[in-house]
Order: structure tokens, then C-alpha cells, then sequence
């Protein structure tokens, strides 16, 4: 349960980014550099657009065009080309991550490699059955700084071609008889993969 608050308190507080190993000293933080425009135009489309999020979202943070230099773990173990993120806030936050690669054999290895740590602490559910691979990941989970509050989340981890993805939702909770978001999550995820 630790490790799962730990998890929820990094979404929270650096808005989606998820480590592959938790950090020790700041020589271990990745260094960002300046967008490339061009890098930026060949990656955009890997990421869910405004028209494709459910209604009420809006773009809160965009990491998509960032070049991130990871030093170490399965991103870079696999040759990883690109990594990013997006986060939409609305009904609840969504976080889209995607960690592209030179071949689908590579991205095929990260996605196998880094599914636990990207399964983030939650249950594993019934496979989508979308893209090369996919996974469903439900679960309840407290809210790292408010008390009492309960955030219900699913995640949707895949892999299409040379590119791994993960849809994090997470959503208030206030009882038992709370709206289950995961039937959007997966048809969010699943139009996207097949536009």
C-alpha cells in the first residue's frame, strides 16, 4: 500500500510522470531539453487529441513534444526513442504516456518489462483485446493529501507497433454507488488505436 501511495502522490504532484525506479540523488533525474518542432510534429499524433478525450476534459499539461534523456531502466534497455506525456483534467484526470521505439521487437520487450511498474499498484482485469497487447488495470486508491478521499482508477496499458501507451483515469469515489469510468476509458483508447 505504500508503494501505491507513492505512486498516486507522484500523478498527483508531478502531473503523470511515471518513474521507472524512484530517484535517489538529482544526478539521476532526467534532463530536460528544449521541444524540437519537428520532433514534436512527427510525435503529436501518437497522443490523445482534444476531439478524442470525453467531454469536460481540458489539457492541462503537455510533456508530448519534450526529449526527456532517461539514463537507465527497460526505456532505455530497449532503445526508446521517445517519451512523453499529456494530462487532462475534468471529471477526473487522465494521463496519457507513450514510449516509442526503433521496432515493434523493442517496444514488445519495454511492454513486458515495464508492466508492473506501469500497472501502478492496481488489479488486473479482464484484456481489452485491442492494439498488439493490451491490459486493463482497476483499483480504489487514497488520495495522497486528502484525507478520506477515495480516487477509483483504471489504466489501459498497450502496445501497437513501435509504440508502448498507457491511459491512466482516475476519478472522485465519494461511495460505493460512484459512476465506473472504465468503459470510457476503454473506448476512449480503443477509437484512438484504430483512427
Amino acid at each position: 500500500m505504500k508503494h501505491l501511495t507513492c505512486a498516486v502522490m507522484l500523478l498527483t504532484f508531478f502531473l503523470g510522470c511515471t518513474e521507472e525506479k524512484p530517484r535517489t540523488t538529482p544526478a539521476d533525474k532526467p534532463v530536460v531539453k528544449k521541444p524540437d518542432p519537428q520532433h514534436r510534429h512527427t510525435v503529436v499524433r501518437f497522443y490523445l487529441q482534444q476531439n478524442e478525450v470525453p467531454k469536460g476534459f481540458v489539457l492541462l499539461r503537455d510533456q508530448s513534444g519534450e526529449t526527456p534523456s532517461v539514463k537507465k531502466g527497460p526505456y532505455v534497455e530497449f532503445g526508446g526513442t521517445h517519451t512523453g506525456y499529456r494530462m487532462w483534467k475534468g471529471p477526473g484526470i487522465i494521463v496519457d504516456s507513450r514510449w516509442i521505439f526503433p521496432t515493434p521487437a523493442a517496444a514488445k520487450g519495454f511492454f513486458t518489462k515495464a508492466e508492473a511498474i506501469n500497472a501502478e499498484g492496481l488489479t488486473r482485469a479482464k484484456d481489452p483485446g485491442f492494439g498488439d497487447e493490451s491490459r486493463l488495470y482497476t483499483g480504489v486508491i487514497k488520495h495522497p493529501t486528502i484525507t478520506n478521499l477515495q480516487l477509483r482508477s483504471a489504466l489501459c496499458y498497450f502496445r501497437k507497433g513501435s509504440m508502448v501507451g498507457k491511459v491512466f483515469l482516475a476519478w472522485e469515489q465519494r461511495d460505493k454507488e460512484s459512476v465506473d469510468k472504465t468503459p470510457v476509458l476503454l473506448e476512449t483508447v480503443r477509437k484512438h488505436l484504430t483512427r
